[in-house]
C-alpha cells in the first residue's frame, strides 16, 4: 500500500527547478532560482517563515478550493513532482553553482 504521508527531504530541487515566479515575481533571482535559496549550503533561508506554496500541507488546503482534489492524489502528484525535480538535479545544480559564483 503506498505511504500518503509526505516528508520534504530538503533538498532544494523544488527552489532550483519550480518556478516560484508564478506565484510571485519577487522570489527570483537572476538565475530564475529562489532568492532565498542558499545555492552552496543547499537550504532555505526564510525556513520558517518560507512562502505558503512552499508549506505542502498549508498549500494543500489552498489548492483543494480551487481544485477539488482528494490529499492522497495530491501527495502523490507532490511525490512525482519530487521525483522529476531531482532527477534534473545533479548536473543543473553544478552549473547553478558556478554561475551564481559569477554574479
Amino acid at each position: 500500500m503506498e505511504d500518503f504521508t509526505y516528508k520534504c527531504e530538503n533538498c532544494c530541487a523544488c527552489c532550483m527547478f519550480w518556478n516560484p515566479a508564478r506565484y510571485d515575481p519577487n522570489l527570483v533571482n537572476e538565475l530564475g532560482i529562489c532568492k532565498h535559496l542558499d545555492l552552496k549550503e543547499k537550504k532555505c533561508l526564510i525556513y520558517d517563515h518560507r512562502p505558503v506554496f512552499c508549506r505542502t500541507n498549508e498549500w494543500y488546503y489552498i489548492e483543494n478550493e480551487k481544485n477539488p482534489i482528494e490529499y492522497n492524489e495530491f501527495i502523490r502528484q507532490v511525490k512525482m513532482g519530487c521525483d522529476i525535480l531531482k532527477k534534473m538535479e545533479g548536473e543543473s545544480y553544478e552549473i547553478l553553482l558556478v554561475s551564481s559564483s559569477a554574479l
